[in-house]
């Protein structure tokens, strides 16, 4: 299991990966999502199939806050001090910073990253930044150490159903865009049960199984046709909070998301080089903190 981006590009371009027998994905065929049919990762699907994908976007707490928010540049504004969280890691930090340049990061330059580093150098040096967090992001929003913080979508969205945070924390997409990921099923060359492998990764893309999947997962599954798959299981579920449950998972916009037309993929790096100034340029960021 690959997420797209740089690691998922090494691999294909370094002839790790088997190309998938297209003639062997015929539940993928008849109900993978547009949004993983033909990625710009992997054309053709050659390689990979959608496992789930997610949205790096905003979470906050609006009581804390004071309102709401729509825009990427809270996560910058001198307003909210000390109050700001972020991810430290090179893939997603550095492919909002430079959406929050109005750039879109898959298409952006050298010249782009730079300008998206300064933003987050003076976001760090300037106090606005409280602190870089991996998954304990979740934490620092229940605990009020942050009013504002970059966020995964299903992270949230399931938080909320489990009471890890407060039902008031909003996740939003900002008007400048957010993030869409996938982590994908692939085959390393050398696998010993090739044709398993490709079985069971077309035996995901059945709505029924997909909506298990969905409603365990709680991130964006790659087969619409879940929806009414955990509509159904909500009608028959005789516990009640188990079918609310399934219901509010069916009807989630981070589950099932409408309008994806605001949403980029990350910037590729398919040369050595590039990964190598992309590193320097953004690693020192969260590194020297």
């Amino acid at each position: 299991m690959i997420t797209n981006g740089v690691t998922l590009t090494q691999l294909k371009e370094n002839g790790y990966l088997v190309e998938l027998p297209a003639d062997l994905r015929p539940n993928f065929d008849a109900h993978a999502g547009d949004f993983v049919r033909n990625p710009p990762y992997d054309p053709g699907n050659r390689y990979t199939m959608a496992w789930q994908s997610g949205i790096t976007g905003i979470a906050y707490d609006p009581e804390a806050i004071g309102g709401p928010i729509d825009s990427l540049q809270a996560l910058f504004d001198p307003a909210y001090r000390g109050r700001v969280g972020m991810f430290g890691e090179i893939v997603d930090m550095p492919n909002l910073a430079i959406l929050a340049t109005g750039v879109a990061p898959e298409i952006s330059t050298e010249e782009d990253w730079r300008r998206a580093a300064e933003l987050l150098i003076e976001q760090r040096d300037s106090g606005i930044l409280r602190d870089y967090y991996q998954q304990t992001y979740i934490a620092a929003l229940r605990r009020g150490d942050v009013a504002i913080t970059m966020a995964w979508s299903g992270d949230i969205f399931a938080a909320k159903l489990l009471g890890k945070i407060p039902e008031r924390i909003r996740f939003v997409i900002p008007v400048e865009g957010a993030l869409l990921w996938t982590d994908n099923m692939c085959i390393p060359k050398g696998a010993a049960h090739l044709a398993d492998a490709i079985t069971f990764m077309d035996y995901v893309y059945q709505p029924r199984v997909a909506a298990q999947i969905a409603a365990f997962v709680n991130y964006i599954t790659p087969v619409p046709e879940a929806r009414q798959v955990l509509e159904r299981m909500a009608a028959e579920e005789e516990d009640p909070e188990e079918a609310e449950r399934l219901r509010q998972v069916a009807s989630s916009e981070l589950v099932f998301p409408t309008d994806t037309s605001n949403l980029h993929t990350y910037r590729e790096l398919p040369t050595e080089e590039e990964i190598r100034v992309w590193d320097e340029i953004f690693r020192p960021v969260y590194q020297s903190a």
